[in-house]
């Protein structure tokens, strides 16, 4: 059975729990990928109208976020089922990156499933993560590379999101098309965007987009897994006089 048969089965049992015990059920942190498969099987899905489902990442542009599921007079506190783990240098020069973060919260042999985002800062991290891994990681995590770092327990309330720097990108392009606007947003040539979609690599507004013809609109998300995001932020209504269209993106570096 593949991961992603595994993640529908799950959903199954999920949705079945909330309905037969009268529960509130959560998945673990699901990525982009899996993401998309869950929002097709909602789309689909028939029989337990009485659950409400809704995403939590910690914030509005979170990337990894946990699935819950509850009935409809059971509500259900995000907040409940997220936590942050503020992690601070302990007298060490150097600063944190979000390899170093990841290497360090999988060397205590947690599942991915477990964190959510990891967000770096000049002075330090915040990483989200399921509460109930709070006390373990608190204790674990006194190390990130080679440097000494000292991780507390905080309520996602408390999250520090870093401050997002960008870069505008001005270009024009022969149409709006997800391989070509992909190429302008991360440097890429066309050959090698259209690859990355072919795998499975890019997402528009969350979702997966295997179509590197794909029309874009103005304000959608473009998501280039392991190189970032950018939001197309202006398409141009007039051609040049050969042809092509002023487009203007944002890349979050």
């Amino acid at each position: 059975m593949d991961d992603d048969v595994r993640l529908r089965a799950h959903l199954e049992d999920l949705f079945r729990r909330a309905a037969d015990q009268y529960a509130i059920e959560a998945t673990g942190f699901l990525d982009l990928h899996q993401q998309s498969l869950v929002k097709a099987f909602l789309s689909a899905k028939k029989g337990w109208e009485d659950i409400v489902w809704v995403w939590a990442g910690g914030y509005d542009d979170a990337e990894r976020k946990r699935l819950l599921l509850h009935p409809d007079f059971l509500p259900a506190d995000p907040g409940d089922y997220l936590g942050v783990l503020r992690i601070t240098a302990a007298g060490s020069s150097g600063a944190l990156t979000h390899r170093a973060c990841l290497g360090a919260l999988l060397g205590t042999g947690i599942d991915r499933r477990e964190t959510g985002d990891i967000l770096v800062r000049e002075d330090g991290a915040d990483i989200i993560i399921n509460p109930g891994m709070g006390e373990f990681l608190s204790q674990m995590m006194t190390s990130v590379g080679r440097m000494a770092v000292h991780a507390e327990m905080k309520e996602i309330k408390a999250l520090r999101l870093p401050v997002q720097r960008k870069k505008e990108i001005r270009t024009t392009v022969a149409a709006p098309r997800l391989d070509t606007m992909t190429a302008a947003a991360f440097g890429l040539s066309r050959a090698k965007a259209q690859a990355a979609i072919r795998g499975g690599r890019v997402y528009v507004d969350d979702v997966e987009e295997t179509r590197a013809d794909k029309m874009v609109q103005s304000m959608q998300k473009i998501v280039l897994r392991g190189m970032g995001k950018a939001v197309v932020t202006e398409i141009g209504e007039h051609r040049t006089r050969k042809g092509r269209l002023f487009v203007c993106l944002e890349r979050f570096l």
